[in-house]
């Protein structure tokens, strides 16, 4: 199923050199983010869909279909739920 995300309007990205950090404006709080989470938010950034992130995160770091689409979904709900992603119109 092809879904895609964006970033919130409130939500600042910047990369660090062990994974990457966001921001919410609204809140002060942020988020850390692992070498994997920083990927899927790059794709989020990059419009790409769910589809596409599994396959991203598939090439690479080496890591099963089922695997890969587990980490796209627990990180898109975290963020979902913190309102720092919103689905994309199409």
């Amino acid at each position: 199923m092809l879904v895609r995300y964006r970033p919130a309007a409130g939500a600042l990205f910047a990369t660090l050199t062990d994974g990457a950090v966001v921001l919410d404006v609204g809140t002060k709080k942020y988020f850390t983010l692992n070498d994997t989470g920083a990927a899927i938010w790059t794709c989020i950034r990059d419009g790409l869909g769910t589809d596409a992130m599994v396959a991203v995160l598939q090439r690479d770091y080496d890591v099963s279909e089922d695997d890969a689409l587990t980490a796209v979904q627990v990180l898109i709900d975290a963020l979902e739920s913190e309102q720092l992603i919103e689905p994309a119109q199409s």
